[in-house]
């Protein structure tokens, strides 16, 4: 897909939110997306060494190449996750992904990259890191928690790397005031059960015949191997499911709560900066919470087999004085009897907050600049345990949000559960934001 415009936008997702024929409506009329319907051709099919046709890798410094890579690597377990791939065909996926990303910034003459989410899969963060080095503008969206609105920045990062809007969003009353208030969100509802080994075998095999590794087709998709190993894991997550968790009554009184994100997801992979393993973030949780303070785990009820990886659990519960609860408990329930929170980006942070209580994030959160939120630091504890909830400067950093938000739905399941926020009424308030954050 070569358009050899002299000044091209680029517009990455949007599908459906933004149809085809109000691409240009909403972006301006040198905007470009690839069709929903190349889009894999152009990540899993396209022949990318026919493409090759310029010496742009050597321009690549080896600083540069290793930072693509690692963004790439943490997003690629997407990939090894669900599709079975190798080190090897991961590495050599790479090269192609970076070949064509390249090429096609160049041939199209690309000014500008916008995402519609914080860039996670591997061709999306390729893409964002070429454009840092070639020193494109980005405008990166994130779906705000209110269905009808979003954040946008230039690059990754938390609150302060959130482009200021130029009208202010009224935020919902209830936000303003301390209390534990379950949110209702929409996604951990009708949370379908845990398919049995049957189906699960069923499910990849038919998968793997589909996509020919019978028929010895490209070596890309789950291979028999996979498959066995698919099996293993179901048996290892069945045995963590029998081992006894901590009950309600069973809590300590004063512990740490680190409630699990699903993964493989955007709020790890890309959002999570260098704590994306959650491994790892407990492992530097326990060096941060005196020893003699029980750090208590609660699984993310959405959580399959894929994404913990073999080990995961056992590692865990190795670390000391670190304990899981059991799944069925209200995530308020745990919030409301420890003593803070502990979390990469997730929202049990913004409910602990709203609840009058300290958080320790670890990524990007939004809701990192908001009273109550501490980043992960050596001696932030202490801090912690001094913490006195103050609702005027809790507020106070709370208004500051609503000059950070732009109206609009960029999700679509956000928009379809807005009663009044029609195709054509999210378009207007799209059109609005998108002027101004393309032309400011």
């Amino acid at each position: 897909m070569t358009l050899h415009n002299k000044h091209s936008i680029l517009v990455i997702g949007f599908y459906g939110i933004v149809k085809d024929h109000d691409l240009e409506y909403i972006f301006g009329k040198d905007s470009i997306r690839i069709p929903f319907k190349d889009r894999k051709k152009f990540i899993f099919k396209a022949k990318w060494p026919e493409d090759w046709n310029s010496s742009g890798y050597l321009e690549l410094s080896e600083a540069q190449l290793s930072e693509i890579y690692h963004l790439f690597v943490k997003t690629i377990s997407r990939f090894n996750v669900y599709s079975g791939w190798d080190l090897n065909t991961i590495d050599v996926h790479f090269y192609e992904i970076l070949i064509h990303a390249y090429n096609f910034l160049k041939s199209n003459n690309i000014r500008m990259i916008i995402f519609q989410d914080p860039p996670h899969t591997a061709w999306e963060v390729i893409i964002y890191i070429l454009s840092k080095i070639n020193k494109l503008k980005t405008i990166i969206c994130r779906q705000s928690l209110l269905l009808d609105g979003f954040f946008a920045m230039h690059t990754l990062g938390g609150f302060n790397n959130y482009i200021p809007s130029d009208k202010k969003y009224n935020l919902p009353e209830n936000w303003f005031s301390y209390n534990y208030e379950n949110l209702d969100l929409f996604y951990m509802k009708q949370i379908k059960p845990n398919r049995n080994i049957y189906q699960w075998f069923l499910s990849d095999l038919v998968s793997s015949v589909y996509n020919g590794w019978l028929t010895r087709k490209p070596k890309y998709f789950k291979s028999l191997m996979s498959i066995v190993n698919d099996i293993k894991l179901f048996f290892d997550f069945r045995h963590e499911n029998k081992i006894k968790n901590l009950s309600l009554k069973e809590l300590p009184n004063y512990f740490v709560y680190v409630p699990l994100h699903l993964q493989p997801e955007m709020t790890t992979s890309t959002l999570g900066g260098k704590y994306y393993n959650q491994l790892f973030m407990v492992y530097q949780l326990r060096a941060i919470v005196p020893h003699n303070i029980p750090i208590v785990i609660k699984e993310n009820p959405k959580q399959w087999i894929h994404g913990r990886g073999i080990g995961f659990y056992s590692k865990l519960r190795k670390i000391d004085n670190v304990f899981f609860a059991e799944k069925q408990i209200d995530s308020l329930e745990m919030i409301r009897k420890s003593v803070c929170t502990a979390t990469i980006t997730g929202t049990a942070g913004w409910e602990t907050l709203k609840a009058g209580k300290p958080v320790i994030y670890f990524g990007y959160p939004w809701y990192s600049h908001i009273y109550g939120a501490f980043a992960a630091e050596k001696n932030i504890f202490e801090r912690i345990q001094n913490f006195i909830p103050d609702e005027s400067k809790y507020r106070e950093t709370l208004e500051s949000l609503a000059y950070k938000i732009f109206k609009g739905a960029v999700i679509n399941a956000h928009r379809y559960r807005v009663a009044d926020l029609s195709y054509s009424k999210n378009l207007q308030l799209l059109k609005s934001s998108f002027n101004y954050l393309i032309n400011s």
